[in-house]
Parts: structure tokens; sequence; C-alpha cells
């Protein structure tokens, strides 16, 4: 009976120890590739790490690194790795790796063979890892980009625009109620790749207001939307000049003091509307604003309230407010030369000289002039017109000597032709002729006299 009962007790423990010994998994090992980037741009670099791990210590292990040798060159790092430990406690080691993409396409980095020795259990199974990067030239990459910069929707929150939004239209404006200061320009791109500048809460003044929107798209071509928003003015002061209409600017915050002008008022109607005034040149100043919300500073004389377009251009030490001449200088005409990236009233001697005349008023001084422009070096001086006559006086004077001399030197060419006319007039070939044979006659009697001598 105790035999039996040991039997029993045996057998259950080598049931259990089987059991066991079937839920516990073999020891294995793995070597994994990770890489910096999983596309790269031919010509440049990437890392890449190998580690070698296991869920059981490790004692050595040995490894191939393979890669597509058309595609890829490796700088730095070995392929061939043996390695070991010293220590009892050791379950992974990293390798480090530097690649150039030299060709596009898609190349393979692997594991080709690999031996991994558990410091207690052996040869242990190994995973081999790989990993496939994605190599494109620049130019591919471009080509692939996104060309699509539309807008899927824009305007001004809480009102609609002129004309309704369309992808294909740019520029649209809406009208606001007086006393808006701001406005939201919303909207979205159509492409998700694409990338808008210039949504946001914008500060709005009376008058016109443009503001724009920039879409990028992927490959970098830029559309722009823009939109004006016309604020309305409490009862308008719209005045006219040179056939086009005009509002008076009445909010000082939208206006700046030129070069040398202090702020002050005038009436008009029962309004005070804000001005500029210069002790020097004796104007007073106002800001007009033109349909298209460009703001401008004219000259208004109060007395017959008639306005005259102000500009003033530094030029090296003289800021000057350019008129137009009524008597142009002798050789000179009517041309012009761009100052401050506008068109200005200029006389020339030639269209191609660098030189031209202005004529107007140093706004330090008050002074009027007319002054010698340099186009290249951007400087003026006071016009000698005193220089210039001299020159002239003296240009006269040698033409005067040039004359004379000229007309003397014809005169004794004339002379010296009728000389010579006169000679050749009694000249007289027979005379000539007789002379020549009585030489000749002479010359052969003295022959005749040598030989009877002799």
């Amino acid at each position: 009976m105790k035999k039996n009962k040991c039997k029993h007790i045996l057998l259950c423990i080598s049931i259990l120890f089987l059991c066991f010994c079937g839920t516990v998994k073999a020891a294995s090992a793995s070597i994994t590739i990770q890489s910096s980037a999983s596309m790269v741009v031919v010509g440049r670099t990437f890392n890449v790490t190998v580690t070698v791990s296991s869920d059981v210590a490790i004692a050595n292990w040995e490894y191939t690194l393979a890669y597509d040798t058309s595609r890829l060159d490796m700088i730095s790092g070995q392929s061939y790795i043996m390695d070991m430990v010293t220590t009892t406690d050791v379950k992974s080691r990293s390798y480090n790796y530097t690649f150039r993409a030299k060709a596009s396409g898609n190349a393979n980095i692997y594991i080709q063979s690999a031996v991994v020795n558990g410091l207690y259990d052996g040869g242990l199974n190994v995973g081999k890892g790989s990993r496939s990067i994605t190599l494109r030239t620049q130019a591919e990459i471009e080509a692939s980009y996104s060309k699509n910069n539309y807008l899927s929707s824009f305007g001004v929150e809480g009102v609609g625009l002129t004309p309704e939004f369309n992808r294909d239209t740019l520029e649209y404006t809406v009208e606001m109620e007086p006393g808006t200061t701001q406005i939201n320009l919303v909207g979205s791109v159509e492409d998700g790749t694409a990338r808008a500048d210039g949504f946001g809460v914008k500060d709005v003044v009376e008058g016109a207001n443009r503001f724009e929107v920039n879409v990028t798209a992927q490959n970098g071509n830029v559309r722009t939307y823009a939109v004006t928003v016309n604020v309305k003015e409490y009862n308008p002061i719209e005045v006219e000049v040179d056939g086009k209409t005009y509002r008076v600017v009445r909010k000082r915050t939208e206006l700046q003091a030129p070069t040398n002008y202090v702020e002050t008022t005038v009436q008009m109607g029962e309004e005070e509307v804000p001005t500029y005034y210069n002790e020097i040149t004796n104007y007073t100043l106002v800001g007009l604003k033109d349909e298209e919300g460009n703001i401008g500073y004219y000259v208004y004389d109060e007395s017959n309230h008639t306005y005259t377009l102000y500009k003033e251009y530094a030029l090296k030490s003289v800021i000057l407010y350019p008129m137009e001449l009524t008597e142009i200088p002798k050789r000179y005409h009517k041309s012009a030369v761009v100052l401050n990236e506008e068109e200005v009233t200029a006389y020339k001697i030639k269209e191609s000289s660098h030189y031209a005349l202005l004529y107007g008023m140093n706004v330090s001084t008050g002074k009027i002039n007319l002054y010698m422009y340099n186009t290249d070096e951007n400087t003026l001086q006071i016009y000698n017109t005193e220089e210039i006559q001299l020159l002239e006086e003296k240009n006269e004077q040698y033409l005067l000597i040039g004359l004379i001399l000229g007309g003397t030197s014809l005169l004794l060419l004339l002379i010296l032709i009728i000389v010579i006319c006169k000679k050749k007039k009694h000249h007289d070939p027979m005379e000539e002729t007789k002379a020549r044979h009585k030489k000749k006659k002479k010359k052969k009697e003295q022959i005749m006299e040598v030989t009877t001598e002799a």
C-alpha cells in the first residue's frame, strides 16, 4: 500500500514538472535597426543604431550588417561586429553607424547573419531586424510638392464680401458702419500643406483699409487675396481737386507731421480739422484721402478754399518742394527725374544726361531757387546762372574770333588763287619753244668751237 502511494506521489510530481516546463519559453535575443530618418535627400547623411538585446544576460555575440551598396555609402561603423561582456547583468548593447545617400530609390539595411550566446543559456534564438530607407533627389522631392495655394474660404467676420467668395477671385471689398475700429479677417486653406499669412484681428480707420492674405503652397508658389474694408464716415467733408473727389482727413491719428511743420487746425464749416503749418513756407497742409484710402498732403488756401498737392523730397541737406518753371532756360527742355520712387518735373539738355534742373522751395529756408540735380549721387546745389552767362559770353567771343580768322584765311586763299590764275594767263608757249631752240643752237656752236681748236 505504501509503495503504491509513493508511486502516485512521484507521478504527480512528474506531471507538474512537465507542465511547468511546458509553460516556460526558451530564451531568445534580437538585433534591431533604428534610423534617424525614413526619407533622406541624396547627398545627405543619416544615422543608424543597431541594438543587440535579450531577455536574459548575454555573454557574447556577433553579427554582420549588410546594406544596399548601390545606393548607400557607410561613412562610419563596422559591418562585422564580434563582442563579449565580462559582467553578469548585460542584456543589451548598441552600435552607431553613419550612412550617406548616393542614389534615389529604396535601400535596405539588414542583419545578414547573427549569433548570440546567453551567459547561462548557450546559443539563443536570434531575431534579425531590417530597415528600409527612401532616398530622393531634391528635384524629385520638390516635384512631389503640392502646388495648391488656394483658399477654401475668406472673409470679414460678420459681413459679406463683394463679390461673393470664389477661390479664383483675388480682390474683394466690404462696407463697415461708422465707428468701426476693428475687424476679424478669417479664412482657411484648401490644401493642408499650404500656409496662409494675414488672418486675424485688424485695426481699421475711416475710409479704405486694404488687407492682404498670402497663401504659400508647399512648392513655394504664392497667391495673394486682398480685401478693402471701407469704414463709412459720419458726415464726411468731400472736396474736389483736379476733377477727383477726396475726403478731408479729420483724425490726427491718421496723419504724421511733415518735416518742420507743427500741428494746428482750421475751421471747415462747423468742424475743426487737423492741419500742419510751417512759418518758413507759410503753408497750411491738409490731409486728403482718395477713394482707395491713400492719404496725401495738400496746400490749403483758406481764403479761396483751394487745394494744391504738396510733396517734399530730402536730397542730402535740402528738403525740396518742387515747382514748375514758367520760363525754361536756353537749350533745356521739360523732362522728369525720379525722387523717392516718384516722377518729378525736371529740365534737361539731353534725356541721357545725369544732370537735370529742378525748380522749387527749400522747405528749411523758404527760399525758391533753380537747382542742379545729380541723378547718380542724389545731390542738389543751386544752379549758378552767372557762371553760365559768363561761359556763354566767352563762347560768343570765341565764335567771333573764329569767324574773323576764318574770313581772313578765306581772303588770303582767294588772293593766292587770283595770282596763280594771272600767271597762267600771261604764259606764251611759242616764246618758250623759241628759247629752247636758241639754247640748243648755242650749245651746238660751243661744241663746234672745241672741235676746231682740237
